[in-house]
C-alpha cells in the first residue's frame, strides 16, 4: 500500500468486515497532542495531510470522506490532497459544515446503520460525548474499535523512542518531585479523589521534571502515562526503567517506572478509589477502562496539574525570561543580516531567511531546539 487511494481502498475493507459505515482518524494521538512522534502520525499517514490540526472521516463511500481542518492549512490540504478521493472541508470558510455537523447531517442520513468507529485512546472523552449525542440525534451511533485500524494496515511503522530521558535540576526548577506529588495529593484530598489518571505530557514531563528532546519535535516531553494514588505513583513509559537517567531513584519520591502497555490493565486492576480525570485532557479509553473497574468511581474535573504547571516558581519565571531575551537576542541579529542584505541588492528568500535565524538561535548558550518551526513570510 504505496499510495493514498490504496490506504483508503484497505481501510474500507476493514470497515465492511466490521459492519462500520464510517471510521473517525483525528489529528491527535494517545496524549492528546498536537505535536506527534512518527510513529502516531496515523493521519498523515492515511490521508497525505501533514498539517498539525486535521481530522479525517472516511466512509464506506468515498463520497462521505472529508479531511475537516483550519484556514492555516486550506492552501497546504488542496495541495496534499489532490488525487486522494478525500475532500477537503474548510472549516470556517462560510457555509461550510465541521465535523461535529457533518456526523449529525450523517446520521439523519443513515439512521440506525450510520455505525461511526473510532479508536477511543485517541479522542478526548469530552469530545467522544459531543459526537455521541451528535449521532445519536438522527439514531446513530459512535462505536469504539480496538485495536486502531490504522495501525493494523500501516507497515514498517517506525518504533517508539526509548533514549535516555534528561533530569530537569536546578537552575532550570526549584520544585522537586516530592513536593510537586505532595501538593497534587493535596488537591486531589479537597476534591474527595483518591487518585489520578495522567495522560497529557507536559503534565507528566513537569511533574517528575524529567525531559526528552528526541520523542516529540519541537517539545521537551516524553510518551508516558501516569497513575498517582494515595500511596503509590507509577510513570508508565517505553523501555520503563532503561530510560531513567543516573540517579532517578534518588530524587524521583519513590516513583515506580513501569512498562507502557501496563498502564490500561492498571486501571483494570484498581481497588476501590475514586479517580479524579479531566475529560479535556484524557481520552475516552481511559475513561471507559476505568469505568469498566466495578472498584473504581470517576471524577471528573479540570485537572490541579494544569493549574499548578502554570503558577510559575522563581527559577521557572527567570528562567522564561532569559530565554525570552537570548531569543530576541538571535531575532534581532537575524532582521540586522537580512537589512544588509537588501540594502547590498542581494535576494533573500522566505526559506534562507528561515534558515539564518535558525542558525542564529543554535548559536546561543543553551539552546537546544526549535518550539516550532519557523514560520517566515513577507
Amino acid at each position: 500500500m504505496t499510495t493514498v487511494p490504496e490506504r483508503l481502498t484497505a481501510l474500507r475493507d476493514l470497515l465492511g468486515q466490521r459492519g462500520l459505515s464510517h471510521y473517525l482518524v483525528p489529528s491527535s494521538d494517545e496524549h492528546l497532542n498536537e505535536y506527534l512522534p512518527t510513529w502516531h502520525r496515523r493521519r498523515e499517514w492515511l490521508s497525505g495531510f501533514t498539517g498539525s490540526a486535521g481530522d479525517l472521516l472516511v466512509g464506506r463511500d468515498e463520497a462521505e470522506t472529508w479531511l475537516f481542518t483550519d484556514s492555516r492549512y486550506h492552501l497546504q490540504a488542496e495541495a496534499e490532497l489532490a488525487g486522494s478521493g478525500i475532500a477537503l472541508q474548510k472549516v470556517g470558510s462560510p457555509g461550510v459544515e465541521t465535523l461535529t455537523e457533518v456526523l449529525r447531517t450523517l446520521a439523519g442520513r443513515h439512521g440506525a446503520d450510520g455505525r461511526v468507529g473510532y479508536d477511543p485512546l485517541v479522542i478526548p472523552a469530552a469530545t467522544a460525548r459531543e459526537y455521541t449525542e451528535a449521532l445519536s440525534d438522527g439514531g446513530a451511533r459512535l462505536q469504539p474499535v480496538a485495536p486502531n485500524l490504522v495501525d493494523a494496515l500501516w507497515q514498517q511503522r517506525p518504533a517508539p523512542s526509548s533514549t535516555l530521558l534528561e533530569p530537569c535540576a536546578p537552575p532550570w526548577t526549584d520544585r522537586s518531585v516530592a513536593d510537586k506529588l505532595a501538593a497534587l495529593r493535596r488537591d486531589l484530598a479537597v476534591r474527595n479523589a483518591d487518585a489520578t489518571a495522567v495522560v497529557k505530557l507536559d503534565q507528566i514531563a513537569w511533574l517528575c521534571n524529567l525531559r526528552s528532546f528526541d520523542d516529540i519535535p519541537y517539545n521537551p516531553v516524553f510518551e508516558a502515562y501516569l497513575l498517582v494514588e494515595a500511596e503509590r505513583t507509577r510513570l508508565f513509559l517505553h523501555g520503563a526503567g532503561g530510560r531513567l537517567p543516573e540517579g532517578w531513584e534518588g530524587w524521583a519520591a519513590g516513583v515506580e517506572a513501569q512498562p507502557y502497555a501496563g498502564f490500561l490493565p492498571a486501571l483494570g486492576e484498581l481497588g476501590p478509589t475514586a479517580v479524579l480525570v479531566d475529560p479535556a485532557r484524557a481520552t475516552a479509553g481511559v475513561v471507559e477502562a476505568l469505568e469498566a473497574n466495578p472498584a473504581t468511581r470517576v471524577i471528573r474535573g479540570p485537572s490541579p496539574l494544569e493549574t499548578a504547571k502554570a503558577v510559575k516558581s522563581a527559577a521557572e519565571l527567570e528562567g522564561m525570561a532569559n530565554a525570552s531575551l537570548l531569543a530576541s537576542v538571535a531575532k534581532v541579529q537575524a532582521l540586522l543580516w537580512l537589512r544588509a542584505r537588501l540594502a547590498a541588492g542581494e535576494s533573500v528568500t522566505e526559506q534562507s531567511f528561515a534558515a539564518e535565524l535558525e542558525r542564529r538561535y543554535a548559536a546561543v548558550p543553551g539552546y537546544r531546539q526549535l518550539s516550532f518551526e519557523t514560520i517566515a513570510a513577507t
